[in-house]
């Protein structure tokens, strides 16, 4: 851990494709405090989860679920006056045990890619549906065989307005068009409409099922925010909103 007075990156921040990874045993037994700092932002709603496993010969750090994915690892631990009182969990960092080092003993290179690893749907549950929107209570459509964005505007089920409804993992599915064959994905990271023109699943063709109760549900997609019927359903399906209401409702019909 490098302390805020020990200056490097950008304002103290790693710079340059650097990691800051910290981690640190409080008081509590069995309890360990981390984090990981990028020159983004400091990562505290699990967008980048940490995770270490210690055994007697070896120290193994995870991000996500990527073992040991940095370039270069560099720990040092020192206060120089700084105060750590607030780690720790409850109880907080033993300050009385430091200064303590770590030698670095290889490195290791991964690209960095701008999406999620792929999730394979083929080891999930799968179930055929057709999506009813409470907007104006019509079926939504993979219009122009799937080339289309998604619009609720059917009153029956037929191919186009069929879905696959597949279980990724938790609340977490993806939703594969029988007009195509193509995964649903919420275009550019959740700003443009949804549409089927995915042949695999990540992080854009993953919305996590809200159960709204009564049979009726509500999908967040990768922007956190809800896929909503516009226009009382005579617009494309797009995620725009903060909060559920009717054009952000959907009946997931068995077919």
């Amino acid at each position: 851990m490098l302390p805020q007075a020990q200056s490097y990156g950008n304002a103290y921040w790693p710079d340059n494709g650097e990691i800051d990874l910290m981690e640190q045993v409080g008081f509590d037994p069995n309890r360990i405090v981390s984090s990981v700092h990028t020159a983004a932002f400091n990562h505290m709603k699990n967008s980048q989860p940490t995770n270490g496993v210690q055994t007697s010969d070896k120290l193994e750090m995870f991000v996500g679920d990527d073992n040991n994915p940095f370039f270069q690892r560099v720990l040092t631990w020192e206060r120089n006056g700084q105060n750590w009182e607030g780690w720790g969990g409850q109880k907080r960092i033993d300050e009385g045990i430091f200064p303590k080092t770590m030698e670095i003993e290889w490195i290791r290179f991964y690209q960095c890619t701008s999406k999620a690893p792929v999730i394979d749907p083929p080891h999930s549950t799968t179930r055929v549906i057709g999506i009813r929107s409470s907007a104006n209570g019509k079926f939504i459509c993979a219009e122009n065989g799937g080339n289309g964005p998604l619009i609720a505007n059917r009153d029956t089920v037929s191919g186009w307005e069929t879905f696959d409804l597949i279980i990724l993992d938790g609340n977490n599915v993806a939703l594969k068009s029988h007009a195509n064959g193509k995964y649903v994905c919420a275009e550019n990271s959740g700003d443009g409409p949804l549409i089927a023109n995915r042949s695999q699943v990540s992080s854009w063709e993953t919305f996590t099922l809200v159960n709204r109760g009564d049979g009726k549900v509500a999908l967040v997609a990768v922007n956190g925010k809800y896929v909503c019927a516009d226009n009382f359903g005579n617009s494309e399906l797009v995620a725009n909103r903060t909060s559920v209401d009717s054009w952000e409702t959907f009946d997931l019909v068995p077919q």
